[in-house]
């Protein structure tokens, strides 16, 4: 039986290093490559993934849920939109319409609830801004909406010392709105009126509690369970530490686990994050100016989701998530009050803890998030401490209104820290607005070798020039780096 093993053991690790193509991780754009080459009838390839599991920034966490039980997204959870949509193409039966009924609830942080009209104003405002910015000058989301809402929302109210004032507090909660939606430390850095195209249709699709995992089971099931990617070679805990691209012959990648595989092509599709950091130590030769310069000027930082599970659903029915508003004075209490955990420039962590979302199809389930440059530090705390500083901000918001208890279950995300992601998902920066070449088309750019040969091709949501940072970008653009080899393939 030992023989036996042995020789299967050896048998893969010298299928490892002949194969035509390698796929370097398994995420969504990844996995999108792969059955793109299937279908293709191309099935002489392999994967070598950083992670112990498969799907990238995709990872679903199963929870008990009363006497049944399901999944709730730690990274990639919405469908947004219909129209143009890969997923939504894939997976239409599968997904259910966002919550229209229910509703976002705006609380102060004395505990009383914001006017729903005031909040919905300022939100919708939010929300339309980049219109009126298209096609105009590149602008910061920063200096957009202050600039906007400073003659607009501030002005109008400035008769009334109550609302000028919430107005006034709302600016920091939509900072931070701005910083999780695009994944960023800095608003000043956003450029608002960038290139992302926006798929029409329901921008909520949620997978009611079977996660984003689901979508992965139909990609790889695409052609039916004889080829269901399963089958394939993928090899977890394979971190990539070079990779020779420039030599006459085979591309050779060297892997932490001091292992050497060999392929004429490679698809190489961890996050921009990864390239930031391991750039010039990964390719060698070095990669191209363009190429370079293009991984220096795209944003990539992150936001931290935090999973809440409780012993008993407290909040109501209708309510869809809920925003917290502080007002100065108690923001500058925090550190009085709870002084345990990082700061920055006087604020102290807690402030960034701006919202909660119920969960699709698990009932006593909030998903909170913190956002801006303290998420390094906050992702370093042990879960107690995360746990303490989430309920502590609950209770001060909820309070009045909700018996608000402990939850029992804190998941956090640790997706900057992970040296795997290094980040959420990419986005254009106001440094990134003038160039002459869109910088997710130099991020794109396979490299070819002395000979002109596409010997390395890049693809992940970073590189699709109007669906980046979304998961039906990452697979699309999968399917483009599988469609420029299976096409040099096939002219050979």
């Amino acid at each position: 039986m030992k023989l036996l093993l042995c020789c299967i053991l050896l048998c893969l690790e010298l299928l490892a290093k002949a194969e035509k193509i390698i796929i370097v991780g398994a995420g969504a754009s990844g996995i999108a490559a792969a059955t793109r080459l299937i279908e293709n009838n191309i099935t002489d390839f392999i994967f070598l993934e950083a992670e112990k599991r498969l799907g990238g920034r995709i990872h679903s966490i199963y929870l008990l849920d009363g006497n049944s039980g399901g999944h709730v997204d730690l990274g990639g959870e919405y469908v947004g939109g219909e129209e143009g949509n890969v997923v939504f193409n894939l997976s239409k039966n599968e997904l259910k319409h966002g919550d229209l009924g229910k509703r976002t609830t705006t609380f102060y942080s004395d505990g009383k609830l914001i006017d729903v009209e005031l909040s919905k104003e300022i939100l919708l405002f939010k929300e339309h801004l980049r219109d009126e910015f298209e096609g105009k000058q590149p602008i910061s989301a920063a200096d957009a909406f202050l600039e906007r809402y400073n003659s607009t929302i501030l002005s109008k109210y400035k008769e009334n010392p109550e609302y000028l004032q919430k107005a006034t507090d709302f600016i920091e909660t939509c900072e931070n709105i701005f910083r999780f939606r695009h994944g960023a430390f800095d608003w000043s850095k956003i450029l608002l009126n960038d290139h992302y195209r926006i798929c029409k249709g329901d921008q909520n699709l949620n997978w009611n509690g079977k996660g984003y995992r689901h979508f992965l089971d139909l990609l790889m099931r695409k052609f039916g369970d004889e080829h269901r990617l399963r089958l394939y070679p993928i090899f977890y805990s394979e971190t990539v530490m070079k990779i020779m691209w420039n030599k006459a012959g085979k591309v050779e990648i060297f892997t932490e686990r001091d292992k050497k595989y060999e392929a004429d092509h490679v698809i190489f599709t961890p996050s921009v994050g990864v390239l930031k950091e391991n750039h010039e130590k990964l390719f060698e030769p070095n990669l191209p100016a363009n190429k370079v310069n293009a991984i220096k000027e795209i944003g990539f930082d992150s936001a931290m989701k935090v999973i809440l599970q409780f012993n008993e659903k407290w909040w109501d029915d209708e309510v869809l998530d809920f925003i917290f508003v502080w007002n100065k004075e108690d923001e500058a209490k925090i550190s009085k009050e709870y002084q345990f955990g990082p700061k920055k420039e006087g604020k102290s962590w807690l402030s960034t803890f701006h919202r909660m979302f119920t969960a699709p199809g698990m009932s006593k389930v909030l998903i909170g998030w913190f956002t801006g440059p303290l998420v390094p530090e906050i992702e370093k705390l042990k879960i107690e401490e995360i746990k303490n500083g989430v309920h502590y901000v609950i209770k001060k918001f909820l309070g009045k209104k909700y018996n608000v208890t402990e939850p029992y279950i804190v998941i956090p995300s640790t997706w900057y820290t992970n040296p795997n992601f290094r980040g959420v998902y990419s986005y254009e920066t106001v440094e990134s607005a003038n160039r002459t070449k869109q910088i997710q088309e130099d991020l794109g750019e396979p490299l070819l070798n002395k000979d002109g040969i596409p010997v390395v091709l890049f693809a992940g949501e970073h590189t699709h020039k109007t669906h980046f940072s979304s998961v039906h970008g990452a697979v699309e653009s999968g399917y483009n780096a599988a469609d420029e080899l299976v096409k040099y393939l096939n002219e050979k």
